[in-house]
C-alpha cells in the first residue's frame, strides 16, 4: 500500500506535523562536534588493536589536528568573545559558552595525548627497542657526540635572545616550541629571562645511535652555556603559543613576491594570541610578563606535562621496527 493510501489520499506535508528549523534541539554545536571527530582519531591510537607505529601516528594527527582548530576556531571564538559573548548560534549555545566548554576539552584532550604518549606509546616502543631518553641518563662519549652535532648543525641556526630594557620582548610565532630559560650572570648573580626558538627545520628527536633518540630543546637547553656566554642555566621551561589564523590573506591580489610575503609577515604580527602552553617551572613574574606580552589571561594558559607540539611523534611513527 502507498504512503498516499495510508493517508486516505493525504499528502504527507498535510499528515506529518510541521518541523521548525530553528529548533536549537534539531542542531549539533559546530565546535564540539569537530572535538567529537577528532576525539575519534585519537581513539585509534588508543586501541591497542593497531599497530604501534600506527597509534603513535594517530597521536600525532591528533595533536595537529588540534592546532588547526586553535587557529581556526578558537580563534573566531576569542574575537566574537570580544564584541557579542551572549550572541547564540544556530544550536542555541552562546558564544561565552561555547569558549568555556571548548577550552576546557581542548585542554583534556591535550593531556590524554600526553598520557597516551607517556604512559603507553613510549614504554611499547622501548619494549621494541626504540627508546626517548634524556640527557642526564647518557653516557659521556654519547654526550660528546651529541654536542658535536649541536656544535655543527643546531647552534649555527639558533638566536637566542635575552630580555630586559635594551631588548625588547620577541615576536613568538604561533605552533613554534620554544624554551623560557632563566640565566644568571657570573659576575653580578643578576637573573635574566631569556627565550630560544626551537628551530623547525631539524629532528625533533636527535637520535643518539639506532635505537635511542633525545629531544632536540633538551639537547640546546644543556648547551645554554654556548648560547649566553659568562652566564649559567638556573631553569628552563617549553612554551608555545598558539595564534589565531583567520585575520585574512593578500592572496591573489599581491602584484609581486615581495609584496606577497611583506603582507605575510603583517598578518602574522597581527595573528592574536589565544593560548599559552606551558611545560616546566616558568617563576610568577617571567609567567607575568608572558601573559602581558602576548596580549592573554592566565585562564589562556595550558599548563601541561609535556612534551608539547606532539605533531613531532610523525618523526617516530616512520622509523623501522
Amino acid at each position: 500500500m502507498s504512503l498516499l493510501e495510508e493517508t486516505g489520499g493525504a499528502s504527507p506535508a498535510d499528515v506529518l506535523p510541521a518541523l521548525d528549523l530553528s529548533t536549537p534541539e534539531l542542531y549539533q554545536n559546530r565546535e564540539l562536534s569537530w572535538l567529537d571527530f577528532n576525539q575519534r582519531v585519537l581513539e585509534e591510537a588508543k586501541d591497542p588493536r593497531v599497530r604501534l607505529l600506527e597509534r603513535i601516528r594517530f597521536a600525532a594527527i591528533t595533536s595537529s589536528n588540534l592546532d588547526e582548530f586553535y587557529a581556526k576556531r578558537v580563534g573566531w571564538l576569542h574575537r566574537q568573545m570580544r564584541v557579542q559573548p551572549q550572541a547564540t548560534t544556530i544550536d542555541g549555545a552562546t558564544i561565552a559558552s561555547q569558549a568555556q566548554l571548548v577550552r576546557e576539552r581542548c585542554v583534556a584532550m591535550r593531556r590524554e595525548v600526553e598520557r597516551l604518549w607517556t604512559g603507553e606509546l613510549a614504554p611499547a616502543l622501548a619494549r621494541e627497542g626504540i627508546e626517548v631518553v634524556s640527557c642526564d641518563s647518557l653516557e659521556p662519549i654519547a654526550l660528546d657526540r651529541l654536542r658535536d652535532y649541536f656544535t655543527s648543525s643546531i647552534y649555527p641556526i639558533l638566536t637566542p635572545l635575552i630580555v630586559d630594557p635594551a631588548h625588547p620582548f620577541p615576536f613568538i610565532s604561533s605552533e613554534t616550541l620554544s624554551l623560557a630559560l632563566t640565566v644568571r650572570q657570573s659576575h653580578s648573580g643578576e637573573e635574566r629571562f631569556a627565550r630560544v626558538k626551537v628551530p623547525q627545520n631539524r629532528p625533533r628527536f636527535v637520535a643518539v645511535d639506532e635505537r635511542r633518540f633525545v629531544r632536540l630543546e633538551e639537547l640546546i637547553a644543556i648547551n645554554a652555556g654556548l648560547l649566553f656566554p659568562g652566564m649559567e642555566l638556573v631553569r628552563w621551561s617549553s612554551i608555545r603559543v598558539l595564534r589565531t589564523a583567520d585575520i585574512g590573506s593578500p592572496g591573489e591580489d599581491a602584484e609581486d613576491l615581495l609584496e606577497l610575503v611583506e603582507a605575510e609577515l603583517r598578518r602574522r604580527r597581527l595573528a592574536e594570541a589565544v593560548a599559552l602552553e606551558l611545560v616546566g617551572d616558568v617563576p610568577a613574574a617571567q609567567l607575568e610578563m608572558l601573559l602581558h606580552e602576548l596580549g592573554i589571561s592566565e585562564s589562556d594558559v595550558d599548563l601541561l606535562s609535556g612534551p608539547l607540539r606532539l605533531t613531532d611523534l610523525s618523526q617516530l611513527a616512520d622509523l623501522p621496527l
